[in-house]
């Protein structure tokens, strides 16, 4: 019986009860083999020595293998036993089956390897991935060039290159120095502005909220028209009618008020802002303010949409509207092809991509506008590109310059770019209401509605006071095309064409301007032609620079803010003569 195990160890497929049995035993046999193998070791000479151990608990020697070239080594009882078990049947039968199957699968994927689909896309795959390859073996191959100059050159076997690795460390010395200048220099004033000493008055609304704002002109008592000025898009309080003389609004008995718009300059933000919300500012602002039952509103560029609002909302309490290039919808749904064209026909293309941000997507348009918080002279660089010629001569001085910064600055003293956003995203979504609301309308009632509303007063027309507007024929940050729109919508509105004129040439530094904007709006006053210099550019009644060390606790209202930017210029009578030709 051990005799035919010996000869056949693993064949008793029928007696399935002893296949443990003769697995332990011939595990056994080939553990006691081992033991009794000699093995050989090297020894010091190299020559193939056998060095005899004890086995531990059997007293047998047990030899290991030397590295010697007579050493040869006489286990046999792993490769025996590592063959057995490869060439047991269930081994053999399990393998024929793996590869039976992976024939099988193999012949069964190939016709999908080969279809036409399968190969082009992996054509396309190989063609993308190609370039990205060559260029990592590039890499690594430029990494390993390297690093063996690295090695040759700790070695000696390369000279040190100081030249080259000199003026590589300078260049980069010289690129941090400019891009340092450069920083710094966008951070400056380039006029020299410092808006952090300035101390705004400021009222408390209803809601809590605090409202920042400045005056002009004549006093509460002594005013005869009250105006409310709705500043710019970039601007504050502090532009009010940029350079108007404090003379010709006391003259005319003007009180004019300018206040900081929710999260410009001082005034705290708003957190819900609409139109509508607009409108119960200026009616909030007017009351604490003492404004009276009646007063005037005149709207600067981007505060045209929140006078629109109050001729929508307030009528009751205006006595009168004028806007200088008001910003207008460009997606208003009312204006036909030939406008909509000549609208962003005009548009420069950073308006137009800041237009088509806020309308589309506008919970990027923050981010988008946070370098226009903190690039203001960058910004100023960029509209001086775009203005018109007559513009370009006006923002080239120094003096409407400083003013200019300072307004700008003082708009984002804040640092978010929350409120710019919102007043885009009014400005290119639907307001609430339609240019038509403002129409006079009459009012018209079936036979059932007047005998049920005999005693009942009629709808009355929404406002019958005067709307000016006054749009510059060259003006190219403002298309002339939305108030052309306007007009034709408001046929009641009295539209003042300006020939020449740009966004800021007419409004903004232009005494006779100012002048001529009064006596359209309030008439003819005495004294208005016994002021001296009647055509020089004036910025202020006052000449005196107030610094902040002339205040108290060094701080400066913003009244007294922009007196102090104020210079008075004289003309020669040659610039007269053209300046009364021009208007």
């Amino acid at each position: 019986m051990e005799g035919e195990r010996e000869s056949a160890p693993f064949a008793a497929d029928s007696n399935k009860g002893t296949y443990q049995e003769q697995v332990g035993k011939e595990s056994e046999d080939a553990g006691r083999t081992m033991k009794s193998t000699s093995i050989e070791t090297p020894t010091e000479e190299g020559q193939g020595e056998v060095s005899s151990t004890v086995s531990q608990g059997t007293g047998e020697e047990v030899s290991t293998p030397s590295d010697g070239v007579n050493g040869e080594t006489s286990t046999t009882a792993g490769s025996s036993w590592r063959e057995k078990i490869m060439n047991h049947p269930y081994v053999i039968q399990g393998s024929g089956t793996l590869r039976q199957a992976a024939g099988t699968f193999q012949d069964k994927l190939q016709p999908l390897v080969n279809h036409p689909y399968i190969q082009k896309s992996t054509e396309a795959v190989s063609s993308t991935l190609q370039p990205w390859m060559d260029r990592g073996a590039k890499t690594v191959q430029s990494g390993h060039e390297t690093v063996r100059k690295a090695i040759n050159r700790e070695a000696g076997y390369e000279p040190k290159r100081f030249v080259p690795f000199g003026a590589g460390v300078i260049g980069i010395l010289l690129l941090c120095i400019l891009i340092a200048g450069w920083g710094s220099g966008e951070r400056g004033s380039k006029y020299g502005v410092d808006i952090s000493k300035i101390v705004a008055d400021r009222i408390q609304l209803p809601d809590g909220r605090y409202v920042a704002y400045c005056e002009w002109g004549a006093t509460n008592d002594t005013a005869q028209h009250s105006v409310l000025v709705l500043h710019d898009f970039l601007s504050s309080r502090l532009a009010g009618i940029p350079g108007v003389s404090e003379k010709l609004l006391v003259t005319y008995g003007v009180r004019l008020v300018s206040y900081d718009r929710p999260g410009f300059g001082q005034s705290d933000p708003h957190p819900h802002r609409s139109f509508n919300s607009s409108a119960e500012d200026i009616v909030r602002i007017a009351d604490a303010l003492n404004l009276g039952q009646k007063f005037w509103v005149l709207a600067f560029s981007g505060g045209g949409p929140h006078a629109w609002a109050a001729l929508k909302y307030i009528p009751e309490r205006l006595a009168g509207v004028v806007m200088i290039a008001p910003a207008g919808n460009p997606y208003a749904k009312n204006m036909t092809i030939e406008e909509t064209k000549e609208f962003w026909g005009t548009l420069p293309r950073t308006q137009k991509n800041m237009f088509r941000l806020a309308r589309y997507f506008p919970s990027l348009l923050p981010n988008f506008l946070k370098k226009t918080v903190k690039k203001i002279n960058g910004i100023m660089r960029s509209i001086k590109k775009i203005v018109s010629e007559k513009d370009r001569a006006l923002l080239a001085q120094d003096s409407f310059g400083a003013a200019w910064e300072t307004h700008m600055r003082e708009s984002v003293r804040q640092g978010s770019s929350k409120p710019l956003a919102e007043e885009l995203s009014l400005l290119v979504h639907d307001w609430g209401f339609k240019l038509t609301d403002m129409h006079p309308k009459p009012v018209r009632q079936s036979f059932f509605q007047r005998v049920l509303f005999l005693f009942r007063r009629p709808v009355l027309p929404v406002f019958t006071g005067p709307i000016h507007i006054f749009q510059g024929t060259d003006d190219k940050l403002q298309p002339a095309a939305a108030n052309d729109y306007a007009k034709r919508l408001l046929p009641e509105v009295q539209y003042h064409k300006l020939d020449g004129e740009g966004h800021y040439s007419w409004f903004c530094y232009c005494d006779a301007c100012h002048r001529e904007l009064f006596k359209t709006l309030f008439g003819e006053v005495e004294g208005l032609d016994e002021l001296e210099n009647p055509l020089e550019v004036v910025k202020s009644a006052a000449t005196e620079t107030v610094t902040p060390s002339e205040s108290e606790g060094n701080s400066i209202t913003a009244t007294e803010a922009v007196k102090s930017i104020t210079t008075e210029q004289e003309t020669t009578p040659a610039e007269a003569e053209v300046s009364a030709g021009e208007l």
